[in-house]
């Protein structure tokens, strides 16, 4: 029992009344229906006058006469008391009395209404544009089928109201932003999931609070579109989802008890799981993808429906790609570093910053396009360790403002069978969402990529070698048609697909630096050494840039711990000679 059902039926008790309907208050005098005529009723005091006992004696007046002139007359006194508190004029208060003595009914028809004025339903009918002057405030709220015979019930609150003789104040429902929006869908689906409200009153609900929110984009947007009530209460609870709990992925569990009825409910569930929804036709709900696959139990909003119901608002889940075996690099995460190369790979790189900017790269997507070729760019970084290949591609998202999504091979490995398959297919699905989402194209990075882009093995026997295989074929197929920017490094390329080969369009290769670059790279890595150490260093040293930085990492440390004089260029020629392992009968390994 609802709370203000609740409050009325303690109203009752205390002042010791029957139920209303077919009865009279005790102090009064009862009608006499003898000789069809009626005793005139005690007049109720003023100063004892509230709305509730006008209410009851209106009703008790009016009982049975058919809403006649005569009646209404005499209930004139009663009638203006609570018209001017609760701002209502004569009729639409005696209509609201009728309504009270059912309140703790669910659905109250006009043909309950008619029984209690023995008068026919034509003759309630007469009066709709009063009774909807009633729902309008509040009062009453629709319960029951579409049409001119609708249901009403008691709106929550008025009873309270009424029992503490104050006017009944319909909380606004005026949301200021779409967050406040779905607060309130959030309180009228948690009515539904409570069976406070059964579907037809939760699409009236509905309906109406986004009657009163027109200009939120979600309703708009709705209102556009034009949906069955039970696409509505979909897409209201995909929204709550999302705006209330951060939730991207709306299990199927989660429709289910919006609709009360049973083959509704069937009807529903069954569209789609086999994809003839309404909403899924429109292209505004989709399957949700689970490891590469679409997952029929879970839906997601397309990115159609994002545009035209959310108006392109940033939602959290929507903003990271959430993977376990993808880290999303942002460009001002990255620290600014001098890329020292020999003239070749110098020129190379800078080519690519330059094709990789904002303006470059669209203009050359666009004239591609129009030469109906690939738009897509995948490029190969390779050579010998510690030249620089993983540093390059960050300073070239740094530069050109792109996100990386780099991806980690060794955690796509799985012991089940066809689950590392799903997990690649999963990392270009999640590319391609990402790149939907982002300003600019993120670089799509598989770092240390020997093992994917190797040759494939002929006659794969174990299941081992049959998974390479699978993985292999599915980036294959994937570089075929990408469309946006994909780099991968590998140190090895001895044993490199051809397959591979012809799909990256630019293959760099990063040598080790010339005695002349390693000279640089000391005196950019080294500040502290003079012209003549860095080049001392260079000549006698074959290192590469990640060597270099090594030496000069062990230099800050023993710099810290015993101080700057300590690191001199004997120190650091005993650091070059540990950093390489076997060029020595006696290896020296740590400090």
């Amino acid at each position: 029992m609802s709370s203000s059902a609740k409050t009325y039926r303690y109203y009752l008790q205390t002042k010791n009344i029957e139920k209303m309907r077919h009865t009279y208050n005790s102090e009064t005098e009862l009608a006499s229906k003898s000789k069809g005529k009626a005793t005139r009723l005690k007049p109720i005091p003023k100063k004892d006058m509230t709305m509730m006992n006008c209410l009851e004696r209106i009703l008790e007046i009016v009982a049975g006469e058919s809403l006649s002139a005569a009646s209404i007359k005499r209930a004139q006194r009663y009638i203006q008391y609570v018209a001017e508190r609760q701002k209502l004029n004569s009729m639409q208060t005696v209509l609201m009395a009728l309504y009270i003595n059912f309140s703790n009914d669910p659905c109250i028809t006009l043909a309950d209404i008619a029984s209690e004025l023995k008068c026919k339903n034509l003759k309630i009918l007469c009066y709709q544009k009063e009774i909807d002057e009633l729902e309008k405030k509040r009062i009453l709220r629709k319960s029951g089928a579409h049409g001119p015979f609708d249901g009403y019930k008691i709106n929550d609150g008025v009873m309270d109201a009424l029992v503490a003789n104050e006017p009944y104040v319909c909380k606004p429902r005026k949301a200021s932003d779409l967050y406040e929006l779905f607060s309130f869908v959030y309180n009228l689906l948690s009515l539904r999931k409570m069976e406070e409200i059964d579907t037809e009153e939760l699409v009236v609900e509905i309906n109406e609070l986004y009657d009163e929110n027109k200009e939120i984009c979600f309703v708009d947007g709705l209102r556009k579109l034009i949906l069955e009530d039970e696409s509505v209460l979909l897409l209201s609870q995909m929204g709550r989802c999302l705006m209330n709990s951060n939730i991207k992925n709306v299990a199927l569990d989660n429709f289910i008890y919006l609709f009360d009825e049973e083959s509704v409910r069937a009807r529903q569930l069954r569209a789609l799981q086999n994809g003839s929804h309404e909403l899924m036709k429109l292209g505004l709900i989709d399957f949700s993808m689970s490891n590469g696959f679409k997952d029929r139990g879970t839906f997601m909003l397309t990115d159609k429906a994002r545009k035209i119901l959310l108006d392109n608002v940033k939602i959290a889940c929507y903003d990271e790609v959430n993977d376990e075996h993808t880290d999303i690099l942002k460009p001002d995460a990255i620290n600014e570093k001098q890329m020292i190369f020999d003239n070749t790979v110098s020129e190379q790189y800078d080519r690519l910053c330059g094709l990789l900017s904002d303006k470059n790269l669209n203009t050359v997507r666009q004239r591609l396009e129009e030469k109906n070729m690939s738009r897509g760019f995948s490029i190969l970084f390779y050579g010998a360790p510690g030249t620089g290949k993983t540093e390059a591609v960050k300073q070239i998202a740094r530069c050109t403002g792109r996100e990386i999504m780099q991806i980690n091979i060794s955690r796509m490995r799985s012991m089940w069978v066809g689950q590392s398959e799903k997990n690649i297919k999963a990392v270009f699905d999640n590319y391609k969402e990402m790149c939907k989402r982002s300003e600019r194209i993120p670089i799509l990075l598989f770092n240390e990529a020997d093992a994917i882009i190797s040759s494939r093995i002929d006659n794969a026997k174990n299941s081992v070698d049959k998974m390479e295989n699978s993985i292999q074929n599915i980036i294959l197929q994937e570089m075929e048609n990408f469309d946006g920017i994909l780099i991968a490094t590998t140190n090895l390329v001895k044993n490199f697909d051809k397959a591979f080969e012809r799909r990256f369009l630019y293959k760099i290769e990063f040598t080790k630096p010339t005695e002349k670059a390693r000279k640089k790279l000391w005196q950019t890595i080294m500040t502290t050494i003079d012209d003549s150490s860095a080049a001392f260093l260079a000549g006698k040293y074959q290192f590469s840039g990640g060597q270099i930085e090594n030496v000069a990492r062990k230099a800050v440390v023993d710099s810290i711990l015993y101080g700057e004089d300590n690191v001199n260029l004997a120190k650091i020629e005993e650091y070059c000679k540990n950093e390489v392992i076997g060029k020595s009968n006696k290896v020296r390994i740590g400090f």
